[in-house]
Protein backbone atom coordinates (compact mmCIF):
# COMPACT_ATOMS: atom_id res chain seq x y z
CA UNK A 1 0.00 0.00 0.00
CA UNK A 2 1.62 3.14 -0.91
CA UNK A 3 1.63 5.97 1.91
CA UNK A 4 1.57 9.42 1.47
CA UNK A 5 4.67 11.21 2.42
CA UNK A 6 3.16 14.70 3.72
CA UNK A 7 0.51 12.17 5.48
CA UNK A 8 3.67 10.03 7.08
CA UNK A 9 5.57 13.58 7.61
CA UNK A 10 2.34 14.41 9.79
CA UNK A 11 1.42 11.45 11.57
CA UNK A 12 5.22 11.56 12.98
CA UNK A 13 4.54 15.50 13.66
CA UNK A 14 1.72 13.89 15.96
CA UNK A 15 3.53 11.21 17.57
CA UNK A 16 6.28 13.78 18.27
CA UNK A 17 3.45 15.98 19.94
CA UNK A 18 1.80 13.44 21.74
CA UNK A 19 5.32 11.96 23.20
CA UNK A 20 5.81 16.03 24.21
CA UNK A 21 2.57 16.38 25.46
CA UNK A 22 2.99 13.71 28.04
CA UNK A 23 6.82 14.56 28.60
CA UNK A 24 6.09 18.08 29.53
CA UNK A 25 3.44 16.84 31.83
CA UNK A 26 6.04 14.74 33.52
CA UNK A 27 8.22 17.38 34.01
CA UNK A 28 5.74 19.60 35.42
CA UNK A 29 7.21 20.58 38.66
CA UNK A 30 10.31 21.37 36.99
CA UNK A 31 9.26 24.93 37.10
CA UNK A 32 7.85 25.06 40.66
CA UNK A 33 10.24 27.05 42.68
CA UNK A 34 12.89 25.88 44.85
CA UNK A 35 13.16 27.04 48.55
CA UNK A 36 16.30 29.28 48.45
CA UNK A 37 13.66 30.82 45.49
CA UNK A 38 11.11 30.82 48.18
CA UNK A 39 13.18 32.34 50.52
CA UNK A 40 14.88 35.22 48.29
CA UNK A 41 10.75 36.53 47.48
CA UNK A 42 10.99 38.19 50.77
CA UNK A 43 13.87 40.07 51.76
CA UNK A 44 15.45 40.02 55.13
CA UNK A 45 13.77 36.22 55.48
CA UNK A 46 15.81 33.71 57.39
CA UNK A 47 13.66 30.88 56.73
CA UNK A 48 10.65 29.17 55.91
CA UNK A 49 7.37 28.38 57.59
CA UNK A 50 5.16 25.18 56.79
CA UNK A 51 1.73 26.41 54.78
CA UNK A 52 -0.86 26.70 56.35
CA UNK A 53 -4.42 27.65 56.30
CA UNK A 54 -6.72 28.01 53.07
CA UNK A 55 -3.82 29.95 50.86
CA UNK A 56 -1.63 28.63 48.68
CA UNK A 57 1.43 30.30 50.06
CA UNK A 58 4.58 29.71 52.20
CA UNK A 59 5.29 32.21 55.11
CA UNK A 60 8.98 33.78 54.95
CA UNK A 61 10.45 34.21 58.28
CA UNK A 62 12.99 35.77 60.62
CA UNK A 63 13.48 36.27 64.11
CA UNK A 64 11.09 37.81 64.91
CA UNK A 65 8.41 35.90 63.14
CA UNK A 66 6.76 36.15 59.87
CA UNK A 67 7.72 38.45 57.20
CA UNK A 68 5.62 38.06 54.57
CA UNK A 69 5.33 35.01 52.20
CA UNK A 70 6.08 33.42 48.45
CA UNK A 71 3.24 32.43 46.49
CA UNK A 72 2.85 31.21 42.68
CA UNK A 73 0.07 32.74 41.16
CA UNK A 74 -1.32 29.42 39.36
CA UNK A 75 -2.29 28.18 42.38
CA UNK A 76 -4.34 30.83 43.47
CA UNK A 77 -7.61 32.14 42.23
CA UNK A 78 -8.63 33.49 39.76
CA UNK A 79 -6.86 32.25 37.27
CA UNK A 80 -5.47 34.70 34.98
CA UNK A 81 -4.84 34.13 31.00
CA UNK A 82 -2.21 36.16 28.67
CA UNK A 83 -2.27 36.13 25.47
CA UNK A 84 -1.01 32.65 24.64
CA UNK A 85 -3.07 31.20 28.40
CA UNK A 86 -2.16 31.07 31.54
CA UNK A 87 0.76 32.33 32.95
CA UNK A 88 2.94 31.65 36.71
CA UNK A 89 4.57 34.05 38.58
CA UNK A 90 6.77 33.62 42.24
CA UNK A 91 5.78 36.84 44.05
CA UNK A 92 6.79 38.00 47.38
CA UNK A 93 3.68 39.52 49.74
CA UNK A 94 4.75 41.20 52.93
CA UNK A 95 2.20 41.54 55.90
CA UNK A 96 1.35 44.77 54.96
CA UNK A 97 0.06 44.09 51.29
CA UNK A 98 3.18 45.03 49.43
CA UNK A 99 4.67 43.27 46.53
CA UNK A 100 8.00 42.43 47.48
CA UNK A 101 9.28 40.78 44.27
CA UNK A 102 8.39 39.34 41.30
CA UNK A 103 9.77 36.22 39.40
CA UNK A 104 8.32 34.90 36.10
CA UNK A 105 8.18 31.26 35.97
CA UNK A 106 6.26 29.73 33.49
CA UNK A 107 4.00 30.86 30.41
CA UNK A 108 2.98 30.18 27.12
CA UNK A 109 3.02 34.00 25.20
CA UNK A 110 4.28 34.49 21.85
CA UNK A 111 7.90 34.71 22.73
CA UNK A 112 8.31 37.95 21.19
CA UNK A 113 5.93 39.54 23.20
CA UNK A 114 7.52 38.30 26.71
CA UNK A 115 10.88 39.31 24.96
CA UNK A 116 9.28 42.47 25.04
CA UNK A 117 8.00 42.81 28.33
CA UNK A 118 11.20 41.76 29.95
CA UNK A 119 13.74 43.89 27.91
CA UNK A 120 11.74 46.49 29.24
CA UNK A 121 11.73 45.66 32.96
CA UNK A 122 7.68 45.34 33.22
CA UNK A 123 7.82 42.90 35.74
CA UNK A 124 10.23 44.71 37.62
CA UNK A 125 7.55 47.76 37.49
CA UNK A 126 5.69 46.07 39.57
CA UNK A 127 7.68 45.80 42.52
CA UNK A 128 6.40 47.89 45.24
CA UNK A 129 2.86 48.06 44.83
CA UNK A 130 0.60 47.27 47.45
CA UNK A 131 -2.44 45.04 46.82
CA UNK A 132 -4.73 48.11 47.44
CA UNK A 133 -3.45 49.65 44.25
CA UNK A 134 -4.89 48.69 40.88
CA UNK A 135 -1.87 49.20 39.16
CA UNK A 136 -3.13 51.94 36.99
CA UNK A 137 0.01 54.09 36.73
CA UNK A 138 2.33 51.07 35.38
CA UNK A 139 1.90 51.58 32.06
CA UNK A 140 2.16 48.62 29.58
CA UNK A 141 4.84 48.04 27.09
CA UNK A 142 4.05 49.38 23.34
CA UNK A 143 3.54 45.61 21.16
CA UNK A 144 2.96 43.17 24.18
CA UNK A 145 -0.13 45.36 25.82
CA UNK A 146 -2.17 42.28 26.29
CA UNK A 147 0.70 40.01 27.69
CA UNK A 148 1.86 43.07 30.15
CA UNK A 149 -1.75 43.66 31.15
CA UNK A 150 -2.25 40.33 31.85
CA UNK A 151 0.76 39.57 33.83
CA UNK A 152 0.23 42.71 35.83
CA UNK A 153 -3.77 41.44 36.97
CA UNK A 154 -2.06 38.63 37.78
CA UNK A 155 0.48 38.95 39.96
CA UNK A 156 -1.98 41.91 41.66
CA UNK A 157 -5.04 39.36 42.49
CA UNK A 158 -2.24 37.14 44.22
CA UNK A 159 -1.40 40.35 46.27
CA UNK A 160 -4.90 40.72 46.98
CA UNK A 161 -5.95 37.19 47.62
CA UNK A 162 -2.91 37.22 50.14
CA UNK A 163 -3.75 40.57 51.96
CA UNK A 164 -7.36 39.66 52.15
CA UNK A 165 -7.08 35.85 53.40
CA UNK A 166 -3.78 35.61 55.28
CA UNK A 167 -2.84 38.76 56.81
CA UNK A 168 -7.05 40.35 57.17
CA UNK A 169 -6.01 43.73 55.55
CA UNK A 170 -9.08 45.51 54.10
CA UNK A 171 -8.08 45.09 50.50
CA UNK A 172 -10.97 44.74 47.77
CA UNK A 173 -11.35 41.10 46.10
CA UNK A 174 -9.58 40.59 43.07
CA UNK A 175 -12.16 40.72 40.09
CA UNK A 176 -12.69 37.54 38.21
CA UNK A 177 -11.55 38.34 34.35
CA UNK A 178 -13.91 36.98 31.91
CA UNK A 179 -12.41 34.00 30.22
CA UNK A 180 -12.52 36.38 27.03
CA UNK A 181 -11.74 40.02 26.18
CA UNK A 182 -15.12 41.05 24.48
CA UNK A 183 -15.30 43.82 22.33
CA UNK A 184 -18.81 44.92 20.55
CA UNK A 185 -16.98 46.63 17.91
CA UNK A 186 -14.81 44.01 17.09
CA UNK A 187 -17.12 41.50 16.63
CA UNK A 188 -19.22 43.12 14.45
CA UNK A 189 -16.17 44.53 12.23
CA UNK A 190 -15.53 40.59 12.41
CA UNK A 191 -19.04 39.53 11.42
CA UNK A 192 -19.20 42.08 8.79
CA UNK A 193 -15.77 41.01 6.94
CA UNK A 194 -17.05 36.97 7.76
CA UNK A 195 -20.45 37.96 6.41
CA UNK A 196 -18.50 39.62 3.38
CA UNK A 197 -15.81 36.55 2.75
CA UNK A 198 -19.12 33.82 2.43
CA UNK A 199 -21.10 35.98 0.30
CA UNK A 200 -17.67 36.24 -2.36
CA UNK A 201 -17.02 32.73 -1.57
CA UNK A 202 -20.00 31.82 -3.39
CA UNK A 203 -20.39 34.37 -6.19
CA UNK A 204 -18.81 34.65 -9.36
CA UNK A 205 -18.51 38.83 -8.55
CA UNK A 206 -14.89 39.93 -9.02
CA UNK A 207 -16.26 43.55 -7.43
CA UNK A 208 -17.48 41.37 -4.47
CA UNK A 209 -14.20 39.33 -3.93
CA UNK A 210 -12.02 42.11 -3.97
CA UNK A 211 -14.33 43.77 -1.61
CA UNK A 212 -13.36 41.18 0.88
CA UNK A 213 -9.75 41.30 -0.02
CA UNK A 214 -10.28 44.46 1.69
CA UNK A 215 -12.54 43.95 4.41
CA UNK A 216 -10.50 40.85 5.08
CA UNK A 217 -6.86 43.41 5.07
CA UNK A 218 -8.89 46.18 6.64
CA UNK A 219 -10.49 44.24 9.37
CA UNK A 220 -8.30 40.59 10.29
CA UNK A 221 -5.43 42.58 9.17
CA UNK A 222 -5.19 46.06 10.92
CA UNK A 223 -8.36 46.75 13.16
CA UNK A 224 -8.02 42.85 14.66
CA UNK A 225 -4.63 41.66 13.67
CA UNK A 226 -5.86 37.91 13.55
CA UNK A 227 -5.10 35.06 11.37
CA UNK A 228 -5.72 31.16 11.81
CA UNK A 229 -1.97 30.39 12.21
CA UNK A 230 0.73 27.59 13.93
CA UNK A 231 0.39 28.89 17.36
CA UNK A 232 -3.24 27.70 17.48
CA UNK A 233 -2.20 24.02 15.93
CA UNK A 234 0.01 23.55 18.51
CA UNK A 235 -2.46 24.83 21.07
CA UNK A 236 -4.76 22.27 19.85
CA UNK A 237 -1.86 19.67 20.40
CA UNK A 238 -1.95 20.63 23.28
CA UNK A 239 -5.35 20.53 24.37
CA UNK A 240 -5.63 24.00 24.97
CA UNK A 241 -7.90 26.07 23.75
CA UNK A 242 -6.37 28.43 20.46
CA UNK A 243 -6.71 32.49 21.37
CA UNK A 244 -6.00 33.07 24.32
CA UNK A 245 -8.11 35.44 25.68
CA UNK A 246 -8.97 37.04 22.75
CA UNK A 247 -12.22 35.48 21.26
CA UNK A 248 -11.92 36.48 17.45
CA UNK A 249 -8.33 34.45 16.94
CA UNK A 250 -10.23 31.10 17.97
CA UNK A 251 -13.69 32.00 15.64
CA UNK A 252 -11.43 32.62 12.86
CA UNK A 253 -9.70 29.36 13.27
CA UNK A 254 -13.07 27.82 14.19
CA UNK A 255 -14.37 28.72 11.06
CA UNK A 256 -10.92 28.17 8.73
CA UNK A 257 -10.92 24.35 10.23
CA UNK A 258 -14.43 23.92 10.08
CA UNK A 259 -14.94 24.69 5.75
CA UNK A 260 -11.86 23.25 5.64
CA UNK A 261 -13.72 19.78 7.00
CA UNK A 262 -16.37 20.39 4.74
CA UNK A 263 -13.80 20.66 1.51
CA UNK A 264 -14.07 24.20 1.26
CA UNK A 265 -11.12 26.78 1.54
CA UNK A 266 -12.92 29.57 2.62
CA UNK A 267 -10.29 30.62 4.70
CA UNK A 268 -7.43 30.88 2.31
CA UNK A 269 -9.30 31.76 -0.11
CA UNK A 270 -11.28 35.06 1.11
CA UNK A 271 -10.49 35.87 4.96
CA UNK A 272 -6.84 35.26 5.03
CA UNK A 273 -5.35 39.00 5.43
CA UNK A 274 -2.24 37.42 4.51
CA UNK A 275 -3.74 36.22 1.35
CA UNK A 276 -5.35 39.35 0.69
CA UNK A 277 -1.87 41.49 0.35
CA UNK A 278 -0.26 38.91 -2.07
CA UNK A 279 -3.63 39.22 -4.37
CA UNK A 280 -3.35 43.13 -4.27
CA UNK A 281 0.80 42.58 -4.80
CA UNK A 282 -0.13 40.43 -7.99
CA UNK A 283 -2.61 43.38 -9.60
CA UNK A 284 0.27 45.98 -9.01
CA UNK A 285 3.24 44.03 -10.52
CA UNK A 286 3.29 43.66 -13.89
CA UNK A 287 5.76 40.95 -14.23
CA UNK A 288 4.98 37.45 -13.72
CA UNK A 289 7.06 33.99 -13.22
CA UNK A 290 5.23 30.78 -14.62
CA UNK A 291 7.01 27.74 -13.27
CA UNK A 292 6.56 24.51 -14.87
CA UNK A 293 3.81 21.93 -13.38
CA UNK A 294 6.62 19.52 -11.99
CA UNK A 295 8.57 22.17 -10.30
CA UNK A 296 5.17 23.20 -9.09
CA UNK A 297 4.68 20.05 -7.61
CA UNK A 298 8.45 19.85 -6.13
CA UNK A 299 8.21 22.87 -4.68
CA UNK A 300 5.30 22.46 -2.61
CA UNK A 301 6.61 20.11 -0.45
CA UNK A 302 8.28 23.00 1.21
CA UNK A 303 5.05 23.76 2.87
CA UNK A 304 4.48 20.12 4.09
CA UNK A 305 8.01 20.00 5.83
CA UNK A 306 7.79 23.58 7.28
CA UNK A 307 4.62 22.10 9.36
CA UNK A 308 6.12 18.81 9.63
CA UNK A 309 9.77 20.59 11.57
CA UNK A 310 7.28 23.61 13.29
CA UNK A 311 4.83 20.98 15.10
CA UNK A 312 7.35 18.73 16.22
CA UNK A 313 9.45 21.49 17.55
CA UNK A 314 6.88 23.24 19.12
CA UNK A 315 4.50 20.60 20.23
CA UNK A 316 7.14 17.76 20.73
CA UNK A 317 10.13 19.77 22.27
CA UNK A 318 8.49 22.57 23.68
CA UNK A 319 10.19 25.15 21.40
CA UNK A 320 7.24 27.90 21.02
CA UNK A 321 9.11 30.12 19.14
CA UNK A 322 8.86 27.14 16.15
CA UNK A 323 5.27 27.92 15.76
CA UNK A 324 5.47 31.61 14.96
CA UNK A 325 7.47 31.69 11.45
CA UNK A 326 4.51 32.61 9.61
CA UNK A 327 4.38 36.45 8.86
CA UNK A 328 1.05 36.94 8.87
CA UNK A 329 0.93 39.67 11.68
CA UNK A 330 4.14 41.38 10.43
CA UNK A 331 2.53 43.83 8.21
CA UNK A 332 0.01 45.04 10.23
CA UNK A 333 1.87 46.49 13.10
CA UNK A 334 4.49 49.46 13.10
CA UNK A 335 5.97 46.93 16.08
CA UNK A 336 7.36 44.56 13.85
CA UNK A 337 11.15 43.45 14.53
CA UNK A 338 13.09 44.37 11.14
CA UNK A 339 13.87 40.37 10.63
CA UNK A 340 9.87 39.69 10.85
CA UNK A 341 9.46 42.65 8.56
CA UNK A 342 11.38 42.20 5.76
CA UNK A 343 10.47 37.93 5.73
CA UNK A 344 6.84 39.70 5.04
CA UNK A 345 8.16 41.59 2.40
CA UNK A 346 10.19 39.21 0.70
CA UNK A 347 6.88 36.84 1.31
CA UNK A 348 4.50 40.02 -0.82
CA UNK A 349 7.27 40.14 -3.56
CA UNK A 350 7.35 36.22 -4.67
CA UNK A 351 3.63 36.62 -4.09
CA UNK A 352 3.34 39.91 -6.56
CA UNK A 353 5.33 37.32 -9.04
CA UNK A 354 3.84 34.43 -8.47
CA UNK A 355 0.24 34.18 -7.27
CA UNK A 356 -0.14 33.58 -3.96
CA UNK A 357 3.41 32.02 -4.09
CA UNK A 358 3.67 31.98 -0.09
CA UNK A 359 0.17 29.92 0.14
CA UNK A 360 1.49 27.63 -2.94
CA UNK A 361 5.01 26.66 -1.41
CA UNK A 362 5.75 27.36 2.11
CA UNK A 363 2.32 28.22 4.19
CA UNK A 364 2.52 26.02 7.07
CA UNK A 365 -0.91 26.38 7.98
CA UNK A 366 -2.25 26.05 4.82
CA UNK A 367 -1.09 22.56 4.62
CA UNK A 368 -2.32 22.06 8.13
CA UNK A 369 -6.18 22.84 6.63
CA UNK A 370 -5.42 20.85 3.50
CA UNK A 371 -4.97 17.84 5.99
CA UNK A 372 -8.62 18.48 7.01
CA UNK A 373 -10.11 17.95 3.62
CA UNK A 374 -12.80 15.17 3.42
CA UNK A 375 -10.93 11.47 2.20
CA UNK A 376 -12.19 12.11 -0.87
CA UNK A 377 -9.83 15.05 -1.44
CA UNK A 378 -6.14 13.06 -1.16
CA UNK A 379 -7.88 10.30 -2.58
CA UNK A 380 -8.83 12.38 -6.03
CA UNK A 381 -4.98 13.48 -5.17
CA UNK A 382 -3.53 9.89 -5.34
CA UNK A 383 -5.32 9.35 -8.69
CA UNK A 384 -4.05 12.57 -9.92
CA UNK A 385 -7.33 14.05 -10.70
CA UNK A 386 -8.07 17.74 -9.79
CA UNK A 387 -8.45 17.85 -5.75
CA UNK A 388 -10.46 20.79 -3.86
CA UNK A 389 -8.17 23.84 -3.84
CA UNK A 390 -8.02 25.98 -0.44
CA UNK A 391 -7.76 29.34 -2.54
CA UNK A 392 -9.19 30.24 -5.92
CA UNK A 393 -7.13 31.71 -8.18
CA UNK A 394 -8.93 32.15 -11.22
CA UNK A 395 -10.31 35.28 -11.99
CA UNK A 396 -13.68 33.68 -11.77
CA UNK A 397 -13.95 32.05 -8.30
CA UNK A 398 -14.87 28.22 -8.25
CA UNK A 399 -16.62 26.67 -5.32
CA UNK A 400 -14.67 23.55 -4.48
Amino acid sequence: MRVSWPILLIAVALVSAAAGKVHRLAREAEHRPTDEMLLAAVPGGAGLGEASGDVACRPVLDAAGELGCAAETDRLDPVVRGFGGEMDFLVGIAKDGAIASVRPLAHRESPAYWRAAAAEGYFERLVGLNAADDGAGIDAVSGATVTCEAAKQDILAAAKLVARRRYGLDVAAPPSPPRFDLDPLHLALFAAALALGLASFYSRRAALRWAAYGASIAVFGFALNVSAALPQVVDLLDLTLPGGRKLEPLLLFAVALGFALFGKGVYCARLCPFGALQEVSYRLVPWRLSPSAGLLRRLERIRWALLFAAVALAAGFGWEWAATIEPFGAPFTTTTPWPLAAFAGAALVSGALWRRAWCRLFCPTGACLELALPARAHATRRTGAKAPDLFEVDDEPRVA
